[in-house]
């Protein structure tokens, strides 16, 4: 079979357990650019998360500010005026900063809900592409066994013609051997004529094997053919008859 023959078999058009594996094929290639897509963006919002908590700022300071104040009128060195000044401009300060915390907060938050959704469609994702790195074998065996199939029909229509002539053949020999000239004249190398072709495990070829006395799977079997010699050979001798040649 030439190359433009098989491609012919092998792109038939009805071939579902192909279609069903470039089908599964296509939808797993989506999901992985998905989970790449995914994984792309869990980063982005990890880094938001993480710019937003570094941009809260600490509380600390401003306690210690007040704390410095409260123990600098214990000890006399301020004045209660003094003390109440620089305690409004403290918690103008803490309010300031309690703000940007609660807007890093808020940030932080919405990152963190923005990763958990990303994470889980990035989990839902990777476990279909599991199911189908499970699944892919079974689905490649039975698109190949499905291509087995189509080849073995093809197998079974050239085997058949290939008999047909090999029988002609067979027949040619035979009559070669009537005509009475002397030497090597005949064209087959055996007197005795058998064919066969090995069998195979499909459907397509099956219905055509026969098990033989020696236990071998055969396409057509490979001995007794005299009987289907002679009649090709009857046949040959009225079509050559009929052209002239006579036998």
């Amino acid at each position: 079979m030439n190359k433009s023959n098989l491609k012919q078999v092998v792109d038939t058009p009805s071939c579902p357990a192909l279609e069903n594996y470039l089908s599964a094929a296509a939808k797993a290639k989506a999901l992985r650019d998905q989970v790449a897509a995914l994984e792309a963006e869990i980063a982005k919002a990890e880094e938001a998360e993480r710019a937003a908590l570094a941009a809260a700022p600490s509380l600390a300071p401003i306690d210690q500010k007040l704390e410095d104040v409260a123990a600098d009128l214990a000890l006399g060195q301020i004045t209660d005026k003094v003390a109440e000044e620089r305690r409004a401009v403290l918690a103008k300060e803490r309010h300031a900063a309690e703000e940007k915390i609660r807007w890093a907060t808020a940030g932080a938050g919405a990152a963190r809900r923005t990763l958990d959704g990303l994470t889980r469609r990035l989990n839902n994702a990777a476990a279909l592409i599991a199911d189908f790195e499970k699944e892919a074998p079974y689905l490649r065996l039975y698109a190949l066994r499905e291509q087995a199939e189509i080849v073995g029909a093809e197998y079974v229509k050239h085997a058949r013609i290939v008999r047909e002539e090999f029988l002609r053949l067979a027949a040619f020999d035979s009559l070669m051997g009537r005509t009475g000239v002397k030497g090597d004249n005949r064209v087959s190398y055996s007197t005795f004529h058998n064919f066969f072709l090995p069998s195979f495990k499909v459907a397509s070829v099956w219905g055509e094997r026969r098990l033989e006395k020696y236990n071998f799977d055969t396409l057509f079997a490979p001995e007794g053919l005299a009987y289907e010699v002679e009649e090709v050979r009857d046949a040959e001798c009225r079509r050559l008859a009929a052209l002239g040649l006579d036998l």
